[in-house]
């Protein structure tokens, strides 16, 4: 779970997640991609080649 701080109006909390999870593993925002979810509280994201990982996540190959 992550919380936002970001109103979900216009996007602006998409992009909150976006930045932070780019962030977060170490990738520009351009690699993180939002599968499904946009409009909603529940997202599927796909994070391009991660440069790390936090602790507690896995590498899902596909």
């Amino acid at each position: 779970r992550i919380r936002l701080t970001a109103p979900p109006v216009d996007g602006k909390a998409n992009q909150q997640l976006i930045k932070f999870l780019a962030r977060t593993f170490g990738v520009s925002k351009s690699r993180v991609e939002l599968l499904s979810g946009s409009s909603g509280r529940n997202k599927r994201l796909r994070i391009h080649q991660p440069q790390r990982l936090p602790p507690g996540i896995h590498s899902a190959e596909m």
